[in-house]
Order: C-alpha cells, then structure tokens, then sequence
C-alpha cells in the first residue's frame, strides 16, 4: 500500500487532503499547539463517508473540523453523538469530575434521581447563566437555590437592582415564603390590574395601593371594594360562612354570619360572648334568655353579674345582681332619674341622700310634686307639694280591688280634709277636728266604767269580788270595752247553758256578730273542757248586751272548764251600736 502523504504547511498546519480511507494517522509526534485541518471530512470513497479514527498518544493542540463531526453515527449537524450506553459529556479537571451532560440509558446515569430518557446536567458547584458577554444573569447553586441576578439568596430569588430583591423560598418546616427586597413591596395582579399588596411595613392591601396602619403603627389588613361595600367571609365546608362588611346597604361596618348559626366571641380559647340565631346576646353563658317575640340580653356570672356604666373612665351607676339581691344604683353624689317619653321627660328621681322626688328635681316646699324623706333628720316624710294656692287640691286617693273610689285625703289651703264614698267627711284645721252631717259620728265621744258579771246563761251566776272592773271608750257608733274579773263562789247551778259575761254598757247593734280576745293570765281559773281546744275567744250576738266566752279548735264550745274560784285578767272586746 502506498504511504499517505502529510504535508506540513506555513505556521506548522498540517495539510492532510489527501488522506484516504483506511488510513490512520498516529498522532505521537504532533506537538502542543499544532493545529490538525481537516477541510472535508466527508470525502467520498465507494460511497462511504471518511472516517477519522486517532490510535493511541493523546491529541495536545487544537482539532479544528469545518465541517459536521458525527460520533458513533454519520453526522445531520455541526456535532451530532450516539451510543447505546453512557450517552454523556464529562469535563474534568485534570482527574477530577467537574460537570456533565447526559441522557440516561440507566436510572440513576448522571443525576442519582433521573429516570430513562431523562437529560441530565451535573455540576460539582454553581451552574451559571450568561448573556451579553459574560455578565450572569441566572445561576443553580451548589444548595439548589434558583438565584437570577443574584449570586446568593433563598430557593428561588430574583434582584432588580438597588436592594429590591425578590425570594421565593420553602422554609425548614416547608413553610413556602416571598420574601421582597428591604424596602419593596409584593404585588399580586390578575393580568395588569393589581389585586392585593404587601407593603414594606407588612400591611396587607386587598382593593387598594395604600394600606392604612391601624393607630399609626402594626400590621394591617385592608380590604378596599367598590364604593358601596368591602367584604371579608371566612366559609366553612358545610356553608356556614362569617363576613365582615365595610359599607353595608345601611352604611357603617357588618360583622354578621350568612346562616342560621351562631356567632361567638372569646379570650384565651374561652368562649366569652354569643349572639344566636335569634339575635339573643349571652355574656357568660352558651345560652341566652330566648322566648318568642323577645329579644334578650342575658349576663351569667360566677356569683355576680354586673354591667357598669362609667365617663372619664370613673364609675357613675351599676346594676348588680347577686343570688340574694338586685341592685340598681349610682356609684358617685349623684341623683338617679326615672325618664319616659320620646324627649326623655323627667318622672322621678333618687337624690343623693335617698330621697324620692316624683315630678320635681330639688326637695323644696316651693315646687309641685311629690317627695318621700327618708334622712334621718326628717323620721321619715311624704310630701306632696301644689304648685300655688290656685292650683287644684293635693290628693291622696283609695280605690277598691274593682277600681271604685272609696275616699280620699286632700288639701285646701289651709287644712286636710278626709273624704269617704259614704256620708261624712273629717277635716283636721288649726282649730282641731270639724264634722259634716251625720248623728253618732266623731264628735260624739264617751268613756266611763261597768261592772262584769261572769255566770251561766242558763244556771248560776258567780259571785264576783276583788280586781273585778270594765271600762269603756265609745266614739260615734263603737265601742270598745276591756275588762278583768275575779270570783270567790258559784251561786246556782254549774254548767246550765253557755259560759257568758254580762252587764257590758251598750247593746250590740242588730245586724252583725263581733268577736273580741281573751289574753293575759287565766291562772288555770278557766281551763279547755277537752284536748280538741287551743284559744279562747269573746262572741258577741246581735242585739246582746252580753259576751260568750268560747274555746275553739277544730270545732268549739260555750261550757269550758271554770274553777269555784279564780281570776282573769285582759278581756277586750270592740263592736258597734244602733
């Protein structure tokens, strides 16, 4: 075979045109930095391409090819590789792997996570991106963090100069974070519009470009909607749903929920306030007062419940209640007043020292109105004031359970007068008493003394000694008559008929009975005939100027137990006369 002829060309270029196929160019003796040409490296040969197989030493210069370099295959493009295993590109440095690229023929080829198929890209430290010359624009660190156009930052971080760098990361606990640059602000948009910020001070704004901080300072979340209203609902996935409302339909703010369902506040994860489906509000309790057409406001407490009113932050009034007591009351030297009507007009009031004033507002004798004293410099006053001497008469009035008058206390002005339905009126003057028509009233005044007689109605009759004595007082039509007896002996026959008083001053008036006591000392001198007895008593028939003297109990009896001898003291006895 003929020998492959090489020439060496100006600046030491080999020119190897001439080379044929088969032929094999041992490179032991091209030295560092010759260039080896090959200006077609497809030359024809029984219709097979050139091939360009290099046998042992090692290639130190340049290999400059203009032309397509197919490896493992004839090439379609400037370099085109195939192979059925270890399909990559490795760069080392020296003996130590730096980077590579590889399509997996094997799991695990290049990248430990590729599959088959799968391209991977190796690098022992940062991979790094640049355009317009060598400035980097992008790079993978060595701890997987995406960083463009920074060369430090969190797992996917962005700069765009000046300190306003953008990180959007996965913390330890794979907490996913947006973190902007110090003085930036995070912007969300649905194509250009923005939809919602976070502002360098952390204020959120929903609708608005401007958060307002809450007082000045802190974080805020602000939503800004249309010009009618701005709404935040939290939605459970049963449908029960929270709102919260600025500018509802009536103006103002809406904290409301959208169905039948309760709405609850709390401290430290305790309920402490409820409002329920039926608006009823609970404070202390999961159950508030709740009846039909009602609307409640109920207060729990442990022992007491309390609501305080208070200005300037100092206490002016409370309303108490205990299990014992309900309390109502001004807490400072201050009046409590009872109001009605649509202007709020004054009724009545409590002044400081307890005092009750109904329809005025001071205690004095020179306004209308009604006072009730209760210092203890007055004992204990009702008052009831006229305006002038011209105004209609100051009036006490009585009326019956069925709202029928039955009488009256009023004032001229000079006396109080004492009206009653019936006849007669009493009047109390600086001259006394005075009376209208009528026989047998007031002004008919008697007392003297009688002498008791104690006997058997129908028997004998005691013989009556020592303290025996009665008086009497008689005004108008009524009696009233007290007296004591004392006996030494029975003349006549015991037990005859009923146990009786006799010789009382005035009969008793023919329409009604009357009933009086027996009190003080019996001195076993009358005694219960049988143990069905308890209390005595004094009855008076119609039309008698006598008393029976009766024991009772379930039932009763004219004929008690009397001793031959003995002493009574404390009868008493009231009735009417004709």
């Amino acid at each position: 075979m003929a020998q492959t002829k090489i020439k060496l060309i100006a600046d030491g270029v080999i020119d190897v045109n001439n080379l044929k196929v088969g032929h094999t160019i041992t490179t032991d003796n091209i030295g560092e930095g010759t260039n080896l040409y090959y200006t077609d490296a497809r030359v024809q040969a029984a219709g097979n391409a050139l091939y360009l197989p290099l046998a042992g030493g090692t290639l130190t210069g340049n290999l400059i090819v203009n032309a397509n370099v197919g490896i493992g295959m004839t090439p379609a493009k400037t370099l085109d590789l195939q192979n059925t295993d270890n399909l990559a590109i490795r760069l080392y440095n020296g003996a130590s792997f730096k980077a590579g690229i590889e399509v997996a023929t094997t799991a695990g080829d290049m990248v430990g996570s590729s599959a088959i198929d799968d391209l991977g890209i190796r690098s022992q430290s940062n991979i790094l991106f640049a355009t317009g010359g060598n400035t980097e624009r992008l790079r993978i660190d060595a701890s997987g963090n995406l960083l463009v156009g920074l060369t430090s930052g969190g797992k996917f971080s962005v700069s765009y100069g000046g300190g306003n760098d953008t990180h959007f990361g996965l913390g330890a606990n794979y907490d996913n974070y947006i973190t902007a640059g110090s003085s930036g602000v995070t912007i969300f948009r649905n194509g250009t519009t923005e939809r919602m910020r976070i502002d360098s001070s952390g204020r959120v704004g929903v609708g608005t470009t401007s958060p307002a901080p809450f007082a000045g300072n802190g974080a805020t979340l602000q939503l800004s909607g249309s010009s009618t209203t701005s709404e935040l609902r939290l939605t459970r996935g049963d449908g029960t749903d929270l709102s919260l409302i600025a500018g509802s339909a009536n103006g103002g703010g809406v904290l409301q929920t959208n169905t039948a369902s309760v709405l609850r506040f709390g401290t430290d994860n305790t309920e402490r306030m409820r409002i329920d489906a039926n608006g009823n509000v609970g404070i202390g309790t999961s159950s508030p007062y709740s009846t039909a057409n009602h609307t409640s406001l109920t207060i729990d407490g442990t022992s007491v419940s309390r609501t305080e009113y208070r200005t300037g932050g100092t206490s002016r009034a409370r309303f108490l209640a205990t299990s014992s007591t309900v309390q109502l009351g001004s807490t400072q030297n201050i009046p409590l007043i009872f109001e009605t009507g649509a202007s709020s007009t004054e009724r009545m009031r409590i002044d400081s020292s307890g005092n009750i004033l109904i329809n005025k507002t001071s205690f004095s004798n020179a306004s209308a109105g009604v006072v009730i004293r209760s210092d203890v410099s007055s004992g204990g006053q009702l008052r009831i004031t006229r305006e002038n001497n011209t105004d209609p008469q100051s009036q006490i009035l009585f009326y019956t359970n069925g709202g029928s008058g039955i009488g009256n206390i009023s004032t001229t002005s000079s006396s109080v007068i004492y009206n009653t339905t019936a006849a007669g009126t009493v009047a109390l003057t600086s001259s006394g008493l005075t009376f209208d028509a009528g026989t047998h009233y007031l002004d008919d005044y008697e007392e003297g003394t009688w002498s008791p007689v104690l006997k058997w109605g129908s028997g004998g009759t005691y013989t009556m000694t020592g303290i025996t004595s009665g008086v009497y007082t008689k005004i108008g039509r009524v009696v009233t008559v007290s007296f004591q007896i004392q006996w030494s002996a029975l003349v006549g026959t015991y037990g005859a008929g009923n146990l009786i008083i006799d010789g009382l001053p005035f009969y008793h008036i023919a329409s009604t009975r009357s009933a009086g006591s027996v009190g003080g000392n019996l001195g076993g001198s009358l005694t219960f005939s049988n143990s069905a007895y308890t209390q005595w008593i004094l009855v008076m028939d119609p039309n008698a100027a006598f008393v029976y003297v009766i024991e009772m109990g379930n039932t009763y009896s004219h004929q008690p137990t009397v001793a031959s001898s003995g002493i009574v003291y404390g009868f008493s006895i009231t009735y009417q006369v004709n």
